[in-house]
């Protein structure tokens, strides 16, 4: 009877460790934005953690990815290489050609479904335009000077009003003046909705990270879209992107996955 048992033990011992060795060979579910950060999901696609790193993983090289491109996710392969301490990458279709592409990076692995809203970033300010983002910043009592801007239109939370996402910033402008980076929602309604306002404390010296509105995108399947953003400190210093989910019920931003 013991030696039964015994062998009960061990097959349902072995079965565990067989078990646990073909969940390790199962890649993981992931989504990359440039080579900095990857948010990724469980075997349910749920968001499990998010992970910013300096050097990316050589075993990526030449696996196959769902890439971003042109407004929809084609099968691409991706080279990375280390040059002057930031990460690059060549990407390769499944034909080998090399695929030249002005997008930031944005690709996943694994049995996903990522929805990217594909309404076009504008980045040219009209007339009209300027002058409604010069009274929003002086509201604010920020410089008023703009050397970079951007806006998006889309319905965030899927109730059929439109929202637009604003993306300003004067650094790379006019000298003697403090930084700042600035990025908001202007609902419906014209009500204004801060995602991120950072200023620099001193003239000429732009010691906080510029921000950017990168991307759209629902990341946990609820429906609604996330807003991403890219930071970035300095010339020679990585991006990473940070993650704000908007409710139009509460108007409230929160930062996601800090």
């Amino acid at each position: 009877m013991k030696k039964k048992i015994l062998i009960i033990l061990l097959i349902v011992l072995y079965i565990s460790l067989i078990g646990t060795y073909l969940l390790s060979l199962k890649k993981p579910n992931f989504v990359m934005f440039g080579t900095t950060t990857f948010i990724y999901y469980d075997n349910n696609n749920q968001i499990k953690n998010v992970k910013r790193i300096n050097n990316i993983d050589k075993k990526l090289n030449y696996e196959k990815f769902n890439v971003y491109i042109d407004n929809s996710f084609e099968e691409a392969y991706m080279n990375f290489y280390k040059e002057d301490n930031a990460t690059y990458y060549d990407l390769y279709n499944n034909q080998n050609q090399k695929i030249d592409t002005k997008d930031f990076l944005l690709a996943y692995q694994g049995d996903l479904k990522i929805n990217v809203n594909s309404s076009k970033i504008e980045t040219q300010m009209t007339d009209e335009e300027k002058e409604k983002m010069i009274k929003i910043l002086k509201s604010h009592s920020i410089n008023e000077d703009i050397s970079l801007f951007s806006k998006q239109v889309l319905d965030i939370d899927n109730d059929s009003k439109n929202e637009t996402i604003y993306s300003l910033s004067n650094f790379g402008g006019q000298v003697n003046e403090t930084f700042y980076s600035y990025i908001f929602i202007e609902e419906s309604n014209k009500e204004i909705i801060d995602i991120d306002l950072i200023e620099s404390q001193n003239k000429n010296t732009p010691e906080i990270p510029q921000k950017y509105h990168a991307w759209s995108i629902d990341l946990d399947n609820d429906n609604n879209y996330e807003i991403v953003l890219s930071s970035v400190t300095g010339d020679d210093t990585p991006v990473y992107y940070e993650f704000y989910k908007y409710d139009s019920s509460n108007k409230t931003i929160t930062e996601m996955l800090k």
